[in-house]
């Protein structure tokens, strides 16, 4: 009588065994096995995120024999599902000699192996359309055309993002302020110029 459950990271493993036991040998499937003492009646396994407790096996040992496995199983199989973990909010600053360009360095993110979109959402500071733009492709740049007015301060947050429909995953970092450095512009004559922007320092890079 083999019975399986998950609860947060860990899969647990309950079974009755029959008469005298030196031992019982357990097995959770995709998970590992282990060896336990005559009087145990269950078996604790970690999870990493994103795995599966569904099934296992117990043999019951004695005297150097040992039984058929009885086999449980759990259906809906439990899945244990955990945000993505934001390693490293980016920092950002203007490109120095294209206007739409905006650089940014510094940013992990561990998805456990699972597909996922890492999205820039800048809003400006004084009210206005959040703009989202991709991060992607290794190029740390971003072109954000002339979405963002120069003479407005804007704060952003990195938003992750499952491509596979795993809603748990999906995860956001905290509201960062400012953007640095100064965005060239261009004059009435189509000359180029430049002004700053007001920069704030970011606030604690730590997930909500």
């Amino acid at each position: 009588n083999v019975t399986v459950s998950g609860r947060g990271s860990t899969c647990v493993v309950h079974w009755k065994g029959e008469g005298r036991a030196d031992g019982f040998r357990v097995t959770a499937d995709g998970l590992g096995d282990r060896s336990v003492g005559g009087t145990a009646d269950s078996a604790v396994f970690d999870m990493a995120p994103w795995r599966t407790c569904s099934s296992a096996s117990v043999v019951q040992t004695l005297n150097g024999g040992q039984s058929e496995a009885a086999r449980g199983t759990l259906s809906p199989a439990y899945v244990y599902e955990r945000r993505a973990e934001i390693i490293s909010v980016p920092t950002l600053s203007w490109d120095t000699n294209d206007r739409n360009i905006l650089l940014y360095a510094g940013f992990a993110v561990d998805a456990y192996g699972l597909p996922y979109r890492a999205m820039l959402v800048i809003m400006p500071e004084h009210g206005g359309m959040e703009r989202r733009y991709e991060m992607s492709g290794g190029m740390n740049r971003i072109d954000v055309g002339d979405d963002l007015d120069a003479a407005d301060s804007h704060s952003w947050y990195v938003s992750v993002e499952s491509t596979d429909g795993r809603a748990a995953l999906n995860a956001r970092s905290r509201k960062s302020h400012g953007i640095e450095g100064i965005r060239p512009i261009g004059d009435a004559n189509g000359m180029a110029g430049r002004r700053s922007l007001a920069i704030w320092p970011n606030t604690t890079r730590r997930l909500l």
